[in-house]
């Protein structure tokens, strides 16, 4: 699975690719990235220098997205978020060594924090989406049939209630 390039971030951290390393340096893990985490967590160090270099990459490219469209946080989901902090605590070194390196003060660095739904992040945000439609007429909020701030929002669903008295 590449796409042809050199030094994307998914040809060189992305799940496939980390359980690959990890057979190739004999890592003996159930063919999953939680196994993978889960050994590095209780102590493997082939596991962990494997999971410490991934999550040092991911490090690099927050910090490079957090220069280019310099959101207010950055929430990391998905796998990045597995093993309890061993992986975020990394980014988070790697991208606010890089933020020194440009000799930036610290409390101008983008905050970064894993999400509290873990690797359901997408689902939620995309039941937000569809519940958000079905919510905003009861609820006043503004319709997503166009822009708002100028930003186009994503439509994910559209769900319409039946009128109370259809029974």
């Amino acid at each position: 699975m590449s796409c042809g390039s050199d030094g994307c971030l998914r040809v060189n951290a992305s799940d496939g690719v980390l359980l690959r390393r990890a057979a190739a340096a004999g890592c003996e893990v159930a063919g999953s990235v939680v196994g993978l985490v889960g050994a590095a967590v209780a102590g493997d160090e082939g596991a962990r220098r494997l999971v410490d270099e991934r999550a040092r990459m991911v490090g690099i490219a927050v910090s490079q997205l957090a220069d280019l469209f310099d959101p207010d946080s950055v929430v990391l989901s998905g796998s990045i978020t597995l093993g309890g902090s061993i992986q975020v605590e990394t980014i988070v070194a790697t991208a606010q060594w890089r933020v020194r390196a440009k000799v930036l003060p610290q409390d101008q660095a983008t905050p970064i924090a894993a999400s509290r739904f873990g690797t359901d992040l997408a689902v939620v945000g995309a039941g937000t989406l569809a519940l958000r439609d079905f919510y905003s007429p009861r609820l006043h909020l503004a319709p997503t049939g166009g822009r708002e701030n100028g930003v186009m929002p994503i439509r994910v669903a559209r769900l319409v209630a039946a009128p109370s008295n259809a029974m």
